[in-house]
């Protein structure tokens, strides 16, 4: 289950989870690198295993088949998407977006923008 995909933890063999960015009871969306290229990466991961079948495995494989066929420069990309551990994820880069509700994916060691 989730307990499986603690921060520090790989999914698919490929993705190294390093921050929560948010938690829902159904999937939980997390900051990661991928380890073939040590680019950052989004993982969202269901948190009910894929036998049973859910609305928010409905959503999951909806939102890769849709990213899959989409080609904009406008929408992040789909990296990966499957099954790990019987859980449900799908993998896009992670894009800095600009704001105040966007989300801080720089390392939490990192000081900020204004002391580099």
């Amino acid at each position: 289950g989730l307990a499986d995909y603690g921060l520090g933890d790989v999914v698919a063999g490929r993705f190294r989870t390093s921050r929560t960015l948010q938690e829902r009871p159904s999937v939980v969306t997390m900051l990661a690198s991928d380890l073939t290229n040590g680019r950052p990466v989004i993982v969202k991961i269901s948190r009910v295993p894929s036998d049973e079948h859910s609305l928010a495995h409905a959503r999951l494989e909806h939102e890769a088949a849709i990213l899959e066929r989409i080609s904009s420069e406008y929408v992040a990309p789909l990296i990966a998407h499957g099954r790990s551990d019987d859980l449900l994820y799908i993998v896009q880069p992670a894009v800095p977006a600009e704001g105040a509700a966007a989300p801080d994916l720089a390392d939490p060691g990192d000081p900020p923008m204004a002391e580099r």
